[in-house]
């Protein structure tokens, strides 16, 4: 069944074709013929969609399908697979393509094959390596972007957010969240989504000095930190961080993760949420 809507080109492609994809996972020839990109023109508003081989109707809200992030506090433990399912299900594919970029030089990609072999469990391809720093190419940032995913990997978030300045990213990187595809921030990597990674003292992260500017991609209006101990410590640090930024403080044990899609935002696992304290 067609969905009724008025002309309005503001949808990417790939957005349209990935509800395509959604809406008929079972039926080839609809999704690829009967059922085009050019039926989904009104993203803001709901689409009735009719799949065949089960005969129901779904509907699809897309009024903010752009804004699709994930915040791992690790991808090291069996508890992530609850995280993963969240991921598997804002790429709407398995055949989905993921980059990657390091925080820092990895230069026999050890890092690189070990998330390599996480993603294959899923049949998700991890396809490309980039490198801010020690072997950067210039060249491989396009394919980058015409990923279905980055990951953005962990490490020392001061010293890969200044790469990612020193590289120009930044800015490509909010279009590419707001418009394109999935950003995957995994520790460092997902403070960097936020709008301040001074929360990466809080893990321990040690500043890097030609680093000035603070400010990250501010995808989002709050405040991460992962591995979260549950010590006296850790509260009362996490407390004074929510209260000195004025903004809402999620803290993750390794294993657990925030979700992000459109507006909603989903905390997986025993996330820790601390809000600003009055005096």
């Amino acid at each position: 069944m067609k969905a009724k809507a008025q002309s309005n080109n503001s949808m990417d492609v790939r957005a349209k074709q990935r509800l395509c994809y959604l809406a008929c996972p079972s039926n080839s020839e609809l999704r690829g013929g009967g059922f085009a990109p050019r039926h989904l023109n009104r993203w803001q508003h709901l689409l009735v969609l009719y799949d065949q081989p089960i005969s129901y109707l779904y509907v699809y809200e897309v009024r903010h399908l752009m804004r699709r992030l994930m915040f791992y506090g690790d991808q090291a433990i069996a508890a992530n697979q609850q995280i993963d399912q969240y991921l598997l299900k804002l790429l709407g594919t398995t055949a989905a393509r993921i980059g990657y970029i390091s925080s820092s030089s990895d230069p026999t990609r050890q890092y690189f094959i070990l998330k390599r072999q996480y993603y294959q469990q899923y049949d998700l391809k991890l396809l490309l390596y980039v490198e801010l720093d020690v072997e950067y190419n210039p060249d491989l940032v396009d394919q980058l972007f015409a990923c279905d995913a980055i990951h953005l990997s962990g490490g020392n978030t001061y010293y890969f957010l200044y790469w990612l300045q020193q590289r120009g990213l930044m800015k490509r990187l909010q279009h590419y969240a707001n418009h394109e595809g999935v950003l995957i921030g995994v520790s460092a990597g997902a403070i960097i989504l936020t709008p301040d990674i001074t929360s990466a003292q809080l893990c321990g992260d040690v500043p890097y000095a030609p680093l000035t500017i603070c400010q990250g991609l501010e995808l989002v209006d709050f405040a991460f930190v992962p591995h979260v101990q549950d010590t006296p410590e850790d509260y009362i640090r996490m407390q004074a961080y929510a209260n000195q930024q004025q903004r809402v403080l999620y803290g993750c044990h390794d294993g657990d993760g925030v979700v992000v899609a459109g507006e909603t935002v989903t905390l997986v696992g025993n996330v820790m949420r601390m809000t600003q304290t009055s005096a």
